[in-house]
């Protein structure tokens, strides 16, 4: 099975960091990574300061730091399923672009030691097999996709 193994270059829409707006909850948003990371928090003031973050890296840098809603542990997955539904299903380039990615494998290849949300490839982390989460819903929303 061809894959892609990292979400950069030609393939950085598939990055939650990729800037692109869309609806969720209510409230519009510049990038997946903002809405997840304020999705985090219940207090209305720490979701505000990470939805006007100038880039989604600093979006990344406020979510460490916030008091977390309650059980979203057993939470951030489905959040994170429903922000990349929004993110596809309401920009049509991007969900072009999702759709065209075929049957390949996704998997959200990094350095940065992130065996949840992907698989690293670090000299530490080579014989760890990440989970692959973000991988494995964005290519549950391409199948709803094709098949919707």
């Amino acid at each position: 099975m061809e894959r892609i193994t990292s979400f950069s270059g030609k393939n950085r829409f598939l990055s939650n960091f990729y800037s692109c707006t869309f609806i969720y909850r209510g409230v519009t948003w510049q990038s997946s990574e903002h809405a997840y990371q304020a999705a985090k928090t219940d207090d209305p003031t720490q979701k505000r300061v990470i939805r006007l973050a100038q880039t989604p890296g600093m979006a990344k840098r406020l979510g460490k730091n916030i008091t977390l809603t309650e059980n979203w542990d057993e939470l951030e997955i489905l959040v994170m399923y429903n922000i990349l539904q929004e993110k596809f299903g309401q920009n049509i380039q991007l969900r072009r672009m999702l759709i065209h990615t075929g049957d390949k494998k996704l998997i959200e290849g990094n350095n940065w030691h992130d065996n949840f949300w992907g698989d690293c490839r670090c000299d530490k982390c080579k014989d760890i097999r990440g989970k692959n989460i973000l991988g494995r819903l964005l290519m549950r929303v391409r199948r709803e996709l094709n098949d919707g």
